[in-house]
């Protein structure tokens, strides 16, 4: 039994190819401290390999700062680039730093993921509330083992909580408002909150397009130093728009 739940989870349709246009707002105390405009587009290869590029044009301290990203199915394996406006060349992340803060939000590298970073779950109990399951981390030293809720009918998950060695919750991922776009359905809101120091961010949908052309050249390394937001301009007027409630 616990073998189908992450094969649903794995083999769920978020978009072969796709684009979103997000705003991360980060909270202290319940007060708006910065946000940040993301654009993101990612590819499904062949291989199952995903490869994602983000482009930041907001706050202007850190327009064009790229990220990419490549994940791969029921693994714990990611591989990350950074460029910073201030690097002449992209950066790599030590795959260590997965769940480490990306520029001052409290989402991780882990947190942009698609696919959990498992193979397998240790347990799974079905409840009213969703699929409850659970599973250990190999590669960090910080986070040990994660307590997830799934989406029983769409299998991609609406809470994780990342604890540490004493089994206390160091950042809890949540998405709500999950809506479909293009037949895939997508979070309206994903949540990241960091219990201990009362710190959250919150990444809100703007824009969301699924299903399109996207040259492979884009998710090459060196073409991180070429990102810009003239790059997007076709999928975010093609794009599914979503406003504040």
């Amino acid at each position: 039994m616990p073998d189908q739940p992450i094969s649903l989870h794995a083999t769920r349709n978020f978009g072969k190819t796709g684009f979103r246009e997000v705003v991360l707002t980060v909270f202290t105390d319940q007060q708006p401290v910065v946000s940040y405009r993301i654009l993101h587009i990612w590819n499904v290869a062949e291989s199952s390999a995903c490869s994602s590029a983000f482009f930041l044009t907001e706050p202007s301290a850190l327009h064009g700062t790229s990220l990419k990203l490549v994940e791969y199915p029921s693994s714990e394996s990611l591989k990350i680039w950074l460029k910073l406006p201030s690097n002449e060349n992209p950066i790599t992340v030590d795959p260590s730093e997965s769940h480490r803060s990306i520029l001052g939000t409290d989402f991780s590298y882990t947190d942009l993921r698609f696919w959990l970073p498992t193979d397998k779950f240790d347990y799974v109990e079905f409840t009213p509330e969703g699929v409850h399951c659970g599973f250990k981390l190999r590669g960090d030293v910080t986070i040990r083992e994660a307590r997830v809720v799934l989406d029983p009918s769409r299998w991609l998950p609406t809470k994780v909580e990342w604890l540490d060695a004493a089994g206390v919750p160091e950042r809890i991922y949540s998405a709500t408002d999950i809506v479909s776009v293009d037949g895939v359905w997508t979070p309206r809101t994903i949540t990241v909150s960091r219990p201990k120091d009362q710190f959250q961010s919150v990444m809100t949908l703007r824009r969301a397009l699924h299903g399109i052309p996207i040259e492979p050249a884009l998710f090459r390394t060196d073409y991180l130093t070429q990102l810009s937001e003239s790059v997007f301009e076709e999928w975010m007027r093609q794009a599914h728009v979503f406003l504040d409630d």
